[in-house]
């Protein structure tokens, strides 16, 4: 059975060699239905509502669903991630 979805990229946000919209264009061409781009993310250097907005004007230009998504490490034996509500 193949699932036509990505649920883990990367980009140049973090680690991967590609943009946003070069891994949309690659998941369009595999025939995926849906690709979430779930870079890694540091609080402190990371501006994370940007890295959505261009996720999200992403989906809006692609036929498929494009989520965002973010990698993160858990800080402690309680599953604590480092994100804030800012």
């Amino acid at each position: 059975m193949v699932i036509p979805y990505d649920c883990h990229t990367h980009t140049t946000f973090s680690d991967g060699r590609s943009s946003v919209e070069e891994n949309v264009r690659q998941a369009e061409a595999m025939g995926l239905e849906l690709v979430v781009i779930s870079d890694h993310f540091w609080p402190d250097d990371d501006d994370l509502s940007s890295r959505v907005r261009r996720i999200v004007a992403a989906d809006e230009a692609s036929p498929i669903h494009v989520v965002p998504g973010v990698e993160v490490t858990a800080q402690d034996p309680f599953g604590t991630v480092p994100l804030t509500e800012n």
